[in-house]
């Protein structure tokens, strides 16, 4: 099979991954999503999510792999979700690790239901894929059809770290996030994850703060994996921030 990835690599495979590693906790989760965690074979050191990864062997993290280990685990198939990794980068490490590189790219909440798929196909469950790509997309439309219209949209800032500040901007799939709920982000510059000043912050104006977390004043708090993860759990966070934008007055 031949599929191609989002940096438009052409992926080819003789047949449904049996061996795969996972350097990124997105997709990781989405494998088992569809039913095809028992697949894998090693996941990054920071993957937390279902319980069932914490039993498999890890291999450093998506900025440094442990080579020496994917070795040992011998993959036939590498899969990532990054929003920063360039052609080159991708191909430098199919070299590395010598099996097929997939990488994925989350820029929109409907690159769910499409990696979804994706990863459905590379690993022979697209069956199973389908209906959770399937049940992830009604939830959204639901959101999208309890928006209110006739009403000027209010402006989210959604805080991804407190100490330094940095936010999700334009271009980052949580911005996605806000526009499909109902909302425009309160940044309209600075790329998809800004550091913003807090000049900045009282420029933009925001009519809701999200925060992903634990709860501060006058804030929305969401877990960070409803939000910041780009996986089925999405649609809890998407709920989350529609909820509040229907319930502002």
């Amino acid at each position: 099979m031949t599929l191609t990835d989002d940096l438009g690599r052409r992926v080819a495979l003789p047949g449904p991954a049996r061996r795969i590693v996972s350097l990124t906790p997105a997709t990781t989760e989405n494998l088992f999503a569809i039913g095809a965690g028992k697949q894998l074979v090693g996941v990054t050191s920071v993957d937390d999510y279902p319980a069932a990864v914490k039993k498999l062997p890890k291999v450093g993290d998506f900025g440094r792999p442990s080579y020496e280990q994917l070795f040992v685990l011998k993959p036939d198939l590498v899969v990532l979700d990054s929003g920063t990794i360039t052609l080159t980068e991708a191909e430098a490490l199919a070299r590395k690790v010598r099996c097929p590189v997939f990488v994925q790219k989350s820029q929109k909440v409907m690159d769910i239901p499409r990696h979804l798929r994706q990863l459905g196909a590379l690993t022979g469950v697209s069956k199973e894929a389908e209906k959770v790509a399937r049940a992830f997309e009604a939830s959204v439309a639901r959101v999208r059809a309890q928006v209110p219209g006739g009403r000027k949209p209010w402006r989210v800032f959604v805080e991804v770290s407190q100490v330094p500040l940095y936010a999700a901007g334009p271009g980052s799939f949580v911005d996605d996030v806000i526009r499909q709920a109902g909302g425009v982000n309160a940044l309209t510059s600075g790329g998809p994850f800004p550091q913003v000043s807090k000049e900045a912050l009282l420029a933009a104006k925001p009519d809701i703060y999200v925060v992903a977390g634990n709860k501060r004043k006058d804030t929305l708090a969401i877990l960070p994996d409803l939000l910041f993860r780009p996986t089925p759990r999405l649609s809890g966070g998407l709920e989350a921030v529609a909820a509040a934008l229907r319930a502002k007055k």
